[in-house]
Parts: C-alpha cells; structure tokens; sequence
C-alpha cells in the first residue's frame, strides 16, 4: 500500500515542523514538500503532486484562496485542505469557493488532522462538527 504524500503550506517555520512531526508518526503518510507561501506552493506542487496540500490562508505573496483557486485549476487530482487561525464562516465558504476539500482551525488535534487527511484521500470532504452545524443553522 503506498503512502497519502503531503505537502505543508504555511508561512510559518514552526507550524511547518510541527505538522510534519504530526504527520511522520503515521505510518500510512509522508511529508513530501513544503512551502512558505502560496506562490512556492503553486511552483512546487505540480513536479512533486502530493496527494494532498495542508495550506494556510493567510500568507506573504500570494494567500491560501489564490494557492489554492490555482491548485485546484491547475492540479485537480491534488486536494487541498485548509488548516488555518481563521473561524469564521466567511473564511470557509472562501476556501470552498476556492476548491478546498476540507478546513480544520488550528487548534485542532493530531487525531482529527489525520483523519481529516485520510477522509479527503479517499475522495470525500471533511469539515469538523462545529462548522457543519453552523452551516445547518443559517441555511
């Protein structure tokens, strides 16, 4: 069985790290880029095309929405999903619009960002409870 490839988007060094620590303890995945903006992401992903993009929203150069509005275009075999500070519900239906496949905040749990991972790998979408049920509400 071959391993989900991930590459990490965030323009922050520690973020970066920890996700790929997070990550490397799963024996069913691997780190296979990263990058500290949108504009490496959409340079980088096309020649290494991971499974999956893990992509911050708010970067220097070029944001998460463009990255990934360009990913999307560009690589639709590659999902991405969203691990951003931001919670608001403007900020999700962006990511969406844009061609996200999921979005976690983050102050997520290891647990939760590996299954979001898997789920999304295998096709489907995944956006945790507390956004589901607001989107339940204001529909």
């Amino acid at each position: 069985m071959s391993k989900i490839s991930v590459f990490i988007a965030d323009d922050h060094p520690l973020i970066r790290q920890a996700l790929k620590l997070s990550i490397l303890t799963e024996d069913d995945m691997e780190v296979v880029g990263e990058a500290v903006d949108g504009l490496e992401a959409i340079k980088l992903v096309p020649d290494l095309n991971p499974d999956i993009v893990i992509m911050d929203l708010m970067m220097p150069n070029m944001d998460g929405y463009a990255a990934t509005r360009n990913l999307h275009k560009h690589c639709p075999r590659v999902y991405i999903l969203v691990l951003s500070s931001l919670n608001k519900e403007e900020a999700v239906f962006k990511a969406v619009q844009a061609g996200a496949r999921g979005y976690l905040t983050k102050n997520t749990q290891h647990d939760e960002l590996v299954s979001a991972i898997r789920i999304i790998c295998e096709g489907k979408s995944y956006f945790p409870s507390k956004i589901r049920e607001r989107e339940l509400v204001s529909s």
